[in-house]
């Protein structure tokens, strides 16, 4: 029996790799990845040097249209039918393992599609782990209309999300009448990490491509409209200013957000060099790495061991609710213990605690 493996973010790419690494010598194994081109150059990498380019690995685009609305819609609904047709049409009596039931659309059309001729195997996203999941109704007129208008493009039975909570942006998923119907196998949280538990993600490592003393995990801040360039800039040079008292500028390795990144916010930082945009943070971590840095994100989250700080009290938020959100949900994420320093002056004692001045 074939293995099809949908993917689409970054959170959950040790679930697809343990995948892979199951079944690759067994069975034929594609991995799709929808619309992220990052994560794409990742598999394809990975798939070269892991796996003597023994997977399938295929880029499915995003739908891209400037024209208006109802128009663009027919052309959307049409352009789904021609991918399902050119990519999935002939996939049968196989196993589809997928991890985006929410935030998602173009996925559950394909699902649907193939919903009685294979296995669907839905695996749990851990970037949703935070949150309580379910079906959600339209909170405005405007989302209502939209609801309507994604019905029409994917299916029946898509849905408005329910986080469980306020303060998250609007996404849509596929609903749970659906998953308890279609879905044959589902996983719960400790079925995913029975199935991680023997994952050793040091043999897939890119650290030793490299050499640093501090990972900096960057977050993008500028086309999120999180904080204001130019304020941004001062205050990041003035935390570099202070971590250099202690490491050596040129062994600062920067990893950014692959596609979520700008120009303008790889700029910000002049020390240090840029690492692979499109492998995970995660496969830089290591034994060599003596300070951990950055704002937040599931990657900061995710480091099991090692010296971490958050520097997102020391910058400018436009929103500090959106700040403290953020921070609130890194530490339901996180693995380790982060520090949180409110001035200059806390992230300077904590790096003297913990290092001598270079």
């Amino acid at each position: 029996m074939n293995k099809y493996i949908f993917i689409q973010s970054y959170p959950p790419f040790k679930i697809a790799l343990k995948l892979l690494a199951k079944f690759h010598t067994d069975f034929k194994c594609t991995i799709f990845i929808f619309e992220n081109n990052s994560l794409f150059l990742f598999f394809k990498s990975l798939n070269h040097k892991f796996f003597n380019n023994q997977i399938d690995v295929i880029f499915i685009p995003a739908f891209k249209s400037s024209l208006p609305y109802p128009i663009k819609s027919f052309f959307h609904k049409r352009y789904l039918n021609e991918t399902y047709k050119t990519f999935f049409s002939d996939i049968r009596d196989s196993d589809i393992y997928f991890i985006s039931k929410e935030f998602t659309d173009h996925q559950y059309y394909i699902l649907d599609k193939l919903k009685k001729i294979n296995t669907l195997c839905h695996i749990p996203d851990p970037g949703c782990d935070v949150y309580k999941m379910s079906d959600g109704k339209p909170s405005t007129l405007i989302e209502a209309v939209r609801w309507f208008h994604l019905m029409f493009i994917f299916g029946k039975d898509i849905r408005v999300g329910n986080p469980g909570r306020e303060g998250v942006a609007s996404f849509y998923k596929i609903s749970d009448k659906f998953y308890d119907k279609y879905i044959n196998t589902k996983f719960t949280k400790l079925d995913r990490e029975e199935l991680l538990s023997d994952l050793v993600i040091d043999n897939y490592s890119f650290s030793t491509k490299y050499d640093y003393d501090v990972l900096y995990v960057d977050k993008e801040m500028i086309t999120t409209n999180l904080s204001n360039p130019q304020q941004l800039k001062k205050e990041l040079d003035k935390i570099f200013k202070v971590i250099l008292k202690y490491f050596n500028g040129k062994k600062i390795g920067k990893k950014y957000a692959g596609i979520r990144s700008s120009d303008q916010g790889k700029g910000m930082i002049n020390e240090g060099f840029a690492l692979d945009d499109s492998v995970p943070v995660e496969l830089f971590y290591g034994e060599k790495v003596k300070l951990y840095l950055g704002v937040t994100s599931t990657g900061l989250a995710n480091i099991e061991s090692g010296f971490t700080i958050s520097i997102a009290y020391l910058i400018n938020y436009k929103d500090v609710t959106r700040r403290d959100n953020s921070v609130a949900n890194q530490e339901r994420r996180k693995k380790n213990k982060i520090y949180y320093p409110k001035d200059l002056k806390e992230l300077d004692t904590l790096l003297a605690e913990k290092f001598k001045l270079k």
